[in-house]
């Protein structure tokens, strides 16, 4: 058992975060909410920021993206074709998610069909929470 030094709580170690020198000082419950809270703050968007101007951020995510485009040209070639018709107004993008009907500030198109080219243009809009339930659905595991 170990105490927290945030809630002061005692709690079982295993509800702490790992640190270098055995579990920090906070569970984590109280470590997320921190986490969360500075994530808000401006300093944390600025350094955010400066991480992303580096050359090493810019050469590593170029590179992921190279990999990911040879690997799913499908699905890079739906997702262009739909942004495309978005932002020329061929296709009007929605306020509210489809399925929980909730408006939200980012909704994105889900092709629940497949990203096969005659299914470009047939997408779900989902809000982000929604987006993910269905792709969570969709890939279950499977067993053996």
């Amino acid at each position: 058992m170990k105490r927290c030094s945030k809630c002061l709580e005692e709690k079982p170690v295993s509800e702490f975060c790992k640190a270098r020198n055995g579990f920090g000082p906070w569970c984590k419950p109280c470590h997320a909410s921190h986490a969360r809270n500075y994530r808000q703050t401006q300093s944390a968007k600025d350094a955010i920021t400066r991480y992303r101007q580096k050359p090493k951020w810019h050469f590593a995510h170029a590179s992921m993206n190279k990999t990911y485009n040879r690997r799913y040209p499908d699905k890079r070639a739906a997702r262009r074709a739909l942004d495309k018709a978005v932002s020329r107004g061929k296709i009007i993008k929605p306020t509210n998610c489809e399925s929980c009907n909730k408006q939200a500030k980012i909704i994105e198109g889900h092709h629940f069909l497949g990203y096969a080219w005659e299914n470009r243009y047939t997408v779900q809009w989902l809000c982000n929470a929604c987006h993910r339930s269905a792709h969570a659905i969709t890939q279950l595991p499977v067993l053996a």
